[in-house]
């Protein structure tokens, strides 16, 4: 980067080319195009992140009940039954149906639903604690759930049921198997889940600026100051 800064150059086809990277490093070497689609997002474009302290594969189902819990505003003492419709991997990766420690519970579906419903800060990792696991509130809450592990055309989605005393049925789904479109959403969690990572780490005041750097990194010579902010 500082030799092109300094106008260095290079030919264009240094992967594919005879003699190039490609053929050098590899011996199965096959020159594809970086975006077939003009119109299609890059890769990296497409990242998916990760906002709650437990199996990815839950993370659906949490969505979509903090997402049910804000819109109607009800209590776990208003529920009457939950379901969750989710795809078959998660009965062998995050069904844990009892969890004991704070580490199953993040490996408990059932468990993450009943925290999430009781307003429970799911992205917060000092939340996942062998109490947390024998709350006896959040035992009763998760014994309503039942989880419904059949086929779904992506593994990460889910469909989130609940029945209420009063008959009320809510549904909705999320799916955190697709990149966010709301990209001042995503980076505002992004941000918090960091700060509060690394503020106990190096500071407030220094997450605060490694977060500044990197809005700001287009525009940085070197990335000296970032380093130093976080190390």
């Amino acid at each position: 980067a500082r030799w092109a800064g300094r106008g260095f150059t290079s030919r264009n086809d240094v992967l594919e080319c005879l003699q190039g990277f490609g053929l050098t490093q590899s011996t199965e070497f096959t020159p594809l195009s970086i975006r077939p689609d003009a119109k299609a997002l890059y890769a990296v474009e497409q990242n998916l992140f990760k906002y709650h302290a437990a199996c990815y594969l839950i993370h659906s189902s949490i969505e979509a009940a903090n997402s049910l819990r804000d819109k109607y505003e009800f209590t776990p003492a208003d529920i009457e039954t939950i379901n969750t419709h989710v795809a078959p991997g998660h009965r062998s990766v995050c069904d844990i149906t009892e969890p004991k420690t704070g580490l199953e519970v993040k490996f408990s579906i059932r468990h993450c639903i009943a925290m999430a419903l009781s307003g429970l800060d799911t992205s917060d990792d000092n939340a996942y604690t062998d109490e947390i696991a024998s709350r006896d509130d959040l035992k009763a809450l998760r014994r309503k759930i039942d989880v419904d592990a059949t086929a779904l055309d992506n593994r990460y989605s889910a469909k989130l049921n609940i029945k209420l005393i009063n008959g009320l049925e809510l549904s909705t789904t999320a799916d955190v198997g697709l990149p966010a479109t709301d990209l001042d959403a995503q980076e505002a969690r992004l941000v918090d889940k960091f700060t509060r990572l690394a503020t106990p780490v190096i500071g407030q005041g220094r997450a605060v600026t490694a977060v500044n750097l990197v809005r700001d990194l287009e525009n940085q010579d070197n990335i000296v100051t970032l380093i130093k902010a976080v190390e």
